[in-house]
Order: structure tokens, then C-alpha cells, then sequence
């Protein structure tokens, strides 16, 4: 199974969080024990950060690797309904939930149908 990964992505989600948390990127990579040219070209996409990397930067930013791994199909599935769909469904009238329910109902029901005939 092929893995897609998109690290210009991640590397903009690394340099969002660093910036909302008012952190330079010498700061950031010191304390995660690279130089500050490396984050600059992972916060790019140049290079890809190893697992060891992503780790320490999510924790010295406070973070979780699950956000900077969101849009792989492998991140957890809990955090992108708590972070993405659940904050637009708040915004949602009673109505506007019944009908959401439905189309999902009748997705899942595709879903199972599509499984069954192969």
C-alpha cells in the first residue's frame, strides 16, 4: 500500500504553529535539535522531515503530529472530525443536522452496497 504524503503541507503547518506561537525558527530548531536551515526547508517542503523530527516539533509547538499528518488517509480519524467537522456542524441549524444525518446515512448505505458487489 502507497503512502501519499504531503510535505509542503506539513512544513506550512509547522510554520503557521511557530508563528502563532511567536517562535523563530532558530528557536524552534534548537530546541528540537536541528538547525535552523533544516526547519526552513521542512517548513518549505524541500525536505522531509523524519518521524523523529515531527514528534519533537509537536511537542516544543505544542501541538500534535496528527494535525501536521492530517491530510495523510492514515491520520486519526477522531482528530479530523473534532477539528474539521465538528466546528462546522456547530454552525448548523436542527434541520440543516437531519439533513447531513441523511446524506451520510445514504453514503455509508452506497458504501456498503459498492462493498457487497465486489
Amino acid at each position: 500500500m502507497s503512502v501519499e504524503i504531503d510535505y509542503t503541507k506539513i512544513g506550512k503547518r509547522i510554520q503557521s504553529v511557530r508563528n502563532e506561537r511567536n517562535l523563530t525558527q532558530e528557536d524552534v530548531a534548537n530546541a528540537c535539535g536541528c538547525t535552523s536551515n533544516h526547519l526552513s526547508a521542512v517548513e518549505t517542503g524541500t525536505h522531509r522531515p523524519s518521524l523523529a523530527l515531527i514528534i519533537k516539533l509537536a511537542t516544543v509547538l505544542n501541538s500534535s503530529v496528527d494535525y501536521f499528518l492530517m491530510d495523510t488517509a492514515q491520520a486519526n480519524q477522531q482528530y479530523l472530525i473534532n477539528s474539521r467537522i465538528a466546528p462546522k456542524l456547530d454552525n448548523c441549524s436542527a434541520y440543516e443536522l437531519q439533513y447531513i444525518e441523511r446524506v451520510i446515512d445514504e453514503l455509508m448505505q452506497y458504501k456498503t452496497e459498492l462493498l457487497r458487489s465486489k
